[in-house]
């Protein structure tokens, strides 16, 4: 099942997934759904990767890097669009789709101790389980008590998880719009050069500030420690002190104290350095 970058009505989107994995057949059904699963996070992989029909050529073909459910499952996840909880699940649902497809004999999940244990180590927690339907009374929705894997069996327990997985993963797309990524377009070495003393000094002010609050906090928490805890107070005193030897060097120029790398000629000329250069690329440009 390939999804359409048109289906992305919720509605209709619930009556697809429906119509796919109502058939008589667990081993249909399940290949089904990881079919469906793998349609969604390569879907996903595009809306949040650069858009490049070439490049997703490359990719996604047979054979390619990103051709398996696994793979897909595992970029989603490294690229931080999936949970670590979704990641799972749809490892187990690629592993019991392999079982279905390499096990011709297996006709049925409760039949199969290894698709048994399987579908016993999905998970899916009452704060996000999507209930199918939900019930309003009095013009107010119920508030819902459920353990949505308890006492059901097999096969419900893996449509239950498969459907919760799915809605998410269409909401996702939604999610993806703000956040997509953009051809990276290399600077001019002007702008670059800017950029670089800029971010300089901002973490250095932002340095600054920290040492300024942790002093604060230090202060704090010596006017709350027992006066006769002489070792604790020491302790806090030696911290303050070597604090503000940091915040003494930021406020008389030295941006470079207690760093690693140290630049002959100190803040100042590395400072002036840059704004040579910068001097030097605007005349000529």
């Amino acid at each position: 099942m390939k999804i359409k970058d048109d289906d992305v009505d919720i509605l209709k989107w619930i009556s697809i997934v429906e119509e796919e994995i109502n058939v008589k057949s667990d081993r249909a059904m399940v290949i089904t759904s990881a079919s469906i699963l793998d349609s969604q996070l390569e879907m996903l992989l595009k809306e949040f990767m650069i858009t490049d029909s070439k490049i997703d050529e490359r990719l996604f073909n047979a054979n390619s890097s990103l051709a398996t459910l696994s793979a897909k499952n595992s970029m989603c996840y490294y690229l931080g669009i999936i949970s670590e909880n979704e990641y799972k699940n749809i490892e187990i649902i690629r592993k019991i789709r392999n079982r279905f497809a390499h096990e011709i004999e297996i006709k049925k999940m409760c039949n199969d101790q290894a698709i048994i244990d399987l579908c016993n180590n999905l998970t899916l927690t009452k704060e996000m389980y999507m209930p199918e339907t939900i019930t309003i009374r009095d013009g107010r929705v119920p508030e819902l008590e459920v353990e949505p894997l308890e006492n059901i069996d097999t096969q419900t327990k893996f449509i239950r998880v498969f459907k919760n997985i799915t809605m998410y993963l269409n909401y996702r797309s939604i999610e993806l719009s703000a956040i997509k990524r953009k051809e990276y377009k290399n600077l001019p070495f002007l702008e670059l050069i800017k950029n670089t003393k800029k971010r300089f000094i901002e973490l250095n002010k932002k340095r600054y500030k920290m040492n300024i609050e942790y002093k604060q906090k230090l202060l704090e928490k010596m006017e709350k420690t027992n006066k006769n805890d002489n070792m604790d107070l020491e302790r806090i005193k030696s911290k303050i002190q070597s604090i503000d030897k940091a915040i003494n060097a930021y406020e008389n120029g030295d941006l470079f104290y207690d760093l690693t790398v140290q630049p002959t000629g100190g803040s100042q000329a590395y400072i002036k350095m840059y704004d040579e250069m910068i001097k030097l690329f605007e005349n000529n440009n």
